[in-house]
Order: structure tokens, then C-alpha cells, then sequence
């Protein structure tokens, strides 16, 4: 007893994120807690201690009841009570898919980083071609822009000639290729230049008034009013000749 009081009193500190039942940082969260408390604490009590302090919101639901039991029973029970409610692999897997093919409007790295996340992510439970389906391979692709799109089609129907089908790795490493690219400093150079440039020539147009249209010059058709000086050459009636009804009655015959 007294060696796992000296054990725990000499444990080296630590500064670990709180889980809060986020099924997708479960796995993550428990590996940190065994590599930084449990092998340098033999006492279950204070393991339990700090594993019930280290858990919020539906996890610290999960362990109000491991308290209550004998301190090496309870430590075993909370671990299995976490493991049991959010170590669900098909549904981490469907968590991941939703995160990433969401509206969320990221640069073309920060989506190839999320891609990379997930692939350790799935790789570090032991299940790396969770993701490998064609629907859901599809899904990823279809966030990808279209040209690095082309460029997955031909290097997808190539790799299925020779190497077999494609995998979530494949479009994690094509991903993080096009983000590369597009982070080449002469790239960046290059779409500043052309992003600055068109801002100039708009300023130019709106300066000198746009594309606004000259205005159309109206005429007017209206046959003007006659006056009591003006006769009808045909019937002599207060009228111009165009307008005689005698001239319309014979050209009608």
C-alpha cells in the first residue's frame, strides 16, 4: 500500500484533454491516458480518481457509479463501461464519413489533413479499409476539385489494372500530393498575381463607368396634331391626306 502511495505521490504530471463521449476521440484519449497514468500509477483508486476527473458530459455519465465498488473493481469496470459505449467501429466510421464530406467550405489542405486524421484515426483501431468501399471512396472523391477529380480517375482505373482496387490511403496520399502543389510558392505566387491583377481591371471598368450601355434614343412616332390651317388634299376635311378615310376606302377596293 504504501508503494503505490509513494507511486502516485511521484507520477509524473500531466496535461491531458478531457473526454467528453466524442466516440471519434475515444480511442485516442484512452491511449494517452494508458501511456501517462496507468503505467505510472499502480494504485486503482487513484487511476480511477483521475479517470473519472478526466471524463465530462456523457462519459462522466457513463462512470457515476464506479465509485460505489471495491477501488480495483471499479477502475476495470469504468474502463469496460467506456469501451463498451463509444468503442463502436461502424459507427466511428460512419462519424468519420459525415465529418468529412459535411458543407463545411475548408482549403483542399485542411481537408487532405482531416483525410489523414481519419485514415490514422481508423489504421490506429485496427481497421483501415473501414472506408475502403466504393460508396464511400466516392464520397471523399467527390469533395476532392474537379481537376484533381480527372486525376484520381485515371490513377483509380490504372492501380485496378496492376495493384488491385483503391483504398482511403490512395486518396489520402493523392490529396495531400494536390494540396502540395497548390501550397508551391511560384503557385502562390502565380494566383496572387492573377487575383490581383483581375481586382485592378475591375476597379479600371467601374472607374471609367462599367459596362453600363449608352442610352437608347427614343422616336417618336406619334403623328403630330393637326392644326385648323392644315386640309385634306382628297376631301378637304381638317386632316393630313395620309389619314383620309376616302384614301383607305379606295385602296380597300
Amino acid at each position: 500500500m504504501l508503494t503505490q502511495v509513494i507511486g502516485a505521490a511521484h507520477a509524473p504530471r500531466f496535461d491531458m484533454q478531457p473526454f467528453d463521449g466524442n466516440p471519434l476521440h475515444y480511442h485516442a484519449f484512452m491511449r494517452c491516458f494508458e501511456e501517462t497514468v496507468e503505467k505510472h500509477i499502480a494504485c486503482h483508486a487513484s487511476r480511477l480518481t483521475r479517470l473519472i476527473n478526466l471524463c465530462t458530459d456523457e462519459a462522466a455519465c457513463v462512470l457515476r457509479g464506479c465509485t460505489t465498488m471495491p477501488t480495483e473493481d471499479g477502475y476495470r469496470n469504468a474502463k469496460d463501461l467506456l469501451h463498451a459505449r463509444f468503442f463502436n467501429q461502424y459507427m466511428i466510421a460512419n462519424m468519420w464519413i459525415r465529418q468529412l464530406t459535411d458543407d463545411t467550405h475548408e482549403t483542399l489542405k485542411e481537408y487532405a489533413d482531416n483525410l489523414r486524421a481519419c485514415y490514422l484515426a481508423l489504421n490506429g483501431m485496427g481497421n483501415p479499409t473501414a472506408l475502403d468501399s466504393v460508396g464511400e471512396l466516392g464520397k471523399l472523391v467527390a469533395k476532392l476539385p474537379q481537376y484533381v477529380q480527372n486525376r484520381w480517375k485515371t490513377q483509380a482505373c490504372k492501380q485496378r489494372r496492376t495493384a488491385g482496387p483503391p483504398t482511403l490511403q490512395d486518396v489520402v496520399k493523392l490529396a495531400e500530393a494536390a494540396a502540395s502543389e497548390e501550397s508551391e510558392p511560384v503557385t502562390l505566387a502565380a494566383r496572387h498575381y492573377r487575383e490581383e491583377r483581375s481586382g485592378s481591371m475591375a476597379s479600371s471598368r467601374q472607374s471609367r463607368g462599367g459596362n453600363r450601355r449608352s442610352p437608347t434614343k427614343k422616336y417618336n412616332f406619334n403623328i403630330p396634331s393637326t392644326s385648323s390651317n392644315d386640309r385634306c388634299a382628297i376631301c378637304e376635311g381638317h386632316h393630313y391626306t395620309g389619314t383620309s378615310r376616302t384614301l383607305a376606302d379606295a385602296a380597300y377596293r
